[in-house]
């Protein structure tokens, strides 16, 4: 067991369609069967441009920074799953370097 993780809806479909194949012919190769079976899982977190462009102007005025782009994460997250129902935007906010912890 596991989970497969992508950025992309059609690059977790390629991974689940060639996880098979690999699956059947390998028990085919050894005259066994495979009954293979895969729980696709969250969807891709993907942030809708106009509530994203909403999130990084209130955080700019609020802080009078202009947000830090992050990099994508492999991070396990359903929030894609509202995302999918509405548009919105998935922040990560911190308080930054200078907190005493």
């Amino acid at each position: 067991t596991g989970t497969v993780r992508t950025f992309h809806v059609p690059t977790k479909e390629l991974v689940r369609d060639r996880m098979k194949a690999i699956a059947e012919s390998t028990a085919a190769a050894y005259g066994a069967t495979v009954d293979f079976a895969y729980f696709d899982g969250v969807l891709p977190t993907i942030n809708a441009e106009d509530p994203t462009a909403v999130a990084r102007a209130a955080a700019e005025a609020v802080t009078g920074n202009v947000p830090a782009e992050l990099p994508m994460s492999m991070g396990g997250e359903d929030f894609s799953e509202m995302l999918a129902v509405r548009p919105g935007a998935f922040i990560i906010l911190g308080n930054g370097p200078s907190a005493d912890l």
